[in-house]
């Protein structure tokens, strides 16, 4: 039951800190922690104070320059601290009094009258508005940083109505805090058997008015690669090509390695995690820490994509010339990273998959 206080009749405070176990003895620390980090002032004022007792005001003053007022000012605060060394810790010489910022309370209503009609105005915009309205008013002009200060210290920040953009309160950005932070790596870590880690991207033709979407991925050890034709581009047409890239590939996929694409994010993404399978993303425009795929791209296009461009509209057929392509590249074409050996062959020979997983590269 709260009690009731009489308007008028003093009330007695009391610092909770007092009953707090330890927080005495906390205090006493924290002020010894302070004499001690200023204890060489502390002992030169203590030496001058009996230098002053023992020779008088003339010889220190000519001695150490300090006048008798400063030494008796010091002598006071020592005894009336009870000889407590910390009294002679010096105090803060901030001023008590500050120059204030002296606005005309026109202009004040004339910034609050623009940032009411048009929220977003800055105190850039400001200024050669407020500077025209000053000369016909025949008031100073103020300068960009006061405008500033006048929309921070009188709160003159108003909310847009309907959609705001780059709104931080809004259920967007508060929903994009929430998201996972995205995990990264390094360009320089290599991977040390088959499907530690893949590549994936994106990449986009439009020719004669057609716009088409080859999603490819390859293997960092053994250069295994797979790819495929989309019409549009979204996380369910990634993850359609994932799940496709399983079936085909002689290993167990354990992480994956993405551009910062929206169709690696989303169903892609969840489909990741709930897999278990490990997803980086690459720094932002760093297109040479995706090397491995960037290179099968360039490849890609060249052997393959320039010859069927005829092809391109029907993703059919495209698809199907396609995978004809790698299984050449998987099981026939040299690769010179790989000692002229080919990605199936690679694995074979170092006994990492059965010679039956030869040809098995469509699903």
């Amino acid at each position: 039951m709260s009690r009731k206080i009489k308007l008028g009749v003093p009330t007695r405070g009391h610092f909770i800190g007092r009953w707090i176990v330890g927080y005495g003895r906390y205090m006493q620390f924290k002020q010894y922690l302070k004499t001690i980090t200023h204890n060489q002032i502390v002992q030169e004022r203590l030496n001058l104070i009996k230098f002053f007792d023992e020779f008088g005001p003339a010889a220190t003053k000519k001695a150490f320059g300090y006048c008798r007022a400063t030494i008796y000012l010091w002598k006071q605060r020592y005894k009336r601290s009870g000889n407590n060394p910390a009294s002679l810790i010096p105090k803060s010489k901030r001023p008590q009094h500050f120059r204030r910022m002296e606005v005309d309370s026109l202009i004040i209503s004339f910034i609050r009258d623009l940032r009411e009609k048009y929220p977003r105005l800055g105190k850039e915009k400001i200024k050669p508005l407020l500077d025209t309205h000053c000369l016909q008013e025949s008031l100073p002009t103020i300068s960009v940083s006061t405008i500033g200060k006048v929309i921070k210290r009188n709160h003159l920040s108003f909310y847009l109505r309907g959609k705001v953009y780059h709104n931080p309160a809004s259920s967007y950005a508060l929903n994009r805090r929430e998201r996972r932070r995205k995990s990264r790596i390094s360009s320089k870590v290599k991977a040390q058997q088959p499907g530690e880690l893949l590549q994936l991207d994106t990449i986009v033709r439009f020719e004669d008015g057609v716009k088409r979407y080859l999603v490819t991925a390859v293997d960092l050890f053994s250069r295994f690669s797979f790819a495929l034709t989309y019409r549009s581009l979204s996380s369910r047409m990634a993850l359609d090509f994932y799940r496709r890239l399983e079936r085909v590939s002689p290993f167990r996929i354990q992480a994956i390695k993405t551009d910062n694409g929206l169709e690696f994010l989303g169903e892609f993404d969840n489909h990741l995690a709930r897999q278990g399978v490990t997803h980086y993303f690459s720094y932002p425009r760093t297109p040479q820490s995706n090397s491995y795929i960037e290179r099968f791209n360039r490849t890609l296009q060249e052997e393959f994509v320039e010859s069927n461009l005829e092809y391109l509209e029907d993703t059919t057929t495209f698809n199907d010339r396609l995978i004809d392509y790698l299984i050449f590249f998987n099981t026939i074409r040299p690769h010179q990273a790989l000692n002229l050996l080919t990605p199936m062959g690679y694995l074979i020979a170092n006994h990492l998959v059965s010679n039956m997983c030869a040809t098995r590269t469509v699903g």
